[in-house]
């Protein structure tokens, strides 16, 4: 499985990252990031780029029709979604690279995505306080064709990551928050596997030629920079009071390999249980 993730970086080129891959029994597709340079047009700001011209009058999906006809949601989308709803979806949409059209209206014979990637891709694109509601509906959607057991290491590092951050963000809803809890411990559960896959596909992942031609923020990137999981979950335990758990979680990151505040966290969970004693 696997969606895409648009990136700008220092000089206004825009990527295309793959977060999680397509086939999990593919080495090729397993192993990485697969990043892809699609425009190096100096980037504007949104205040000076024109608007997206699309159909505003198309709400309903018809059989067949835009990705949502493509993945046969049609029902679950009509049913899901006032019409007001489906408005506001397609304005947030003409914001983005992609034609709020390609939704609910036209004929789309292909697309790189499957239907966990398009539906978290949603949910990514409403990943606001404002629109949360609109964004957990595309979310747990997806889930329905998640099976984790035909899923690599790799490919359950980048699933978790927005699943982590839409359902973090609702975590005032006890649900959400016990989701939020769960998907950060899954992604903990694949961190050394998923470490080994990252760095086993950039370590290919540009030919000579392109280390010549792109600049080093690009060459210099890579995914283990950082690990939600761990991350979010020693947040949530910090802030329940639970301050060895916190110092177990860091400790458990600083072995995975993957780069982040550690120490920092571990210090300040220390004296808090200095304090205690």
């Amino acid at each position: 499985m696997g969606f895409f993730i648009l990136v700008t970086i220092g000089i206004g080129i825009v990527i295309s990252v793959k977060a999680f891959s397509n086939n999990s029994n593919s080495k090729e597709n397993v192993s990485g990031l697969n990043y892809k340079v699609i425009d190096d047009t100096p980037y504007k700001p949104y205040s000076e780029r024109t608007e997206t011209q699309y159909d505003k009058t198309a709400l309903r999906c018809e059989k067949g029709k835009g990705l949502i006809g493509y993945f046969h949601l049609e029902e679950w989308f009509n049913k899901t979604f006032t019409e007001e709803e489906i408005a506001y979806i397609k304005e947030k949409l003409s914001r983005t690279m992609m034609n709020p059209d390609q939704l609910n209206k036209g004929i789309i014979t292909s697309t790189n995505q499957n239907i966990v990637q398009f539906l978290d891709s949603m949910s990514y694109t409403l990943n606001t306080k404002k629109d949360i509601h609109l964004a957990l509906l595309f979310l747990e959607k997806s889930e329905d064709f998640i099976d984790l057991s035909k899923m690599s290491a790799y490919d359950i590092h980048f699933l978790c990551i927005n699943r982590i951050e839409v359902y973090y963000k609702d975590r005032e809803n006890k649900e959400s928050f016990e989701k939020a809890i769960y998907w950060c411990k899954k992604m903990i559960e694949v961190a050394p596997q998923a470490y080994t896959e990252i760095k086993e596909y950039e370590k290919n992942l540009y030919t000579e030629e392109d280390k010549k031609t792109l600049p080093k923020e690009l060459l210099n990137a890579t995914a283990t920079n950082g690990h939600k999981g761990f991350e979010q979950l020693a947040i949530i335990e910090y802030k329940r009071g639970n301050y060895q758990e916190v110092i177990n979680i860091c400790k458990q990151a600083k072995k995975s390999k993957f780069k982040g505040d550690w120490n920092r966290r571990i210090e300040q969970a220390q004296k808090k249980l200095e304090k205690q004693n």
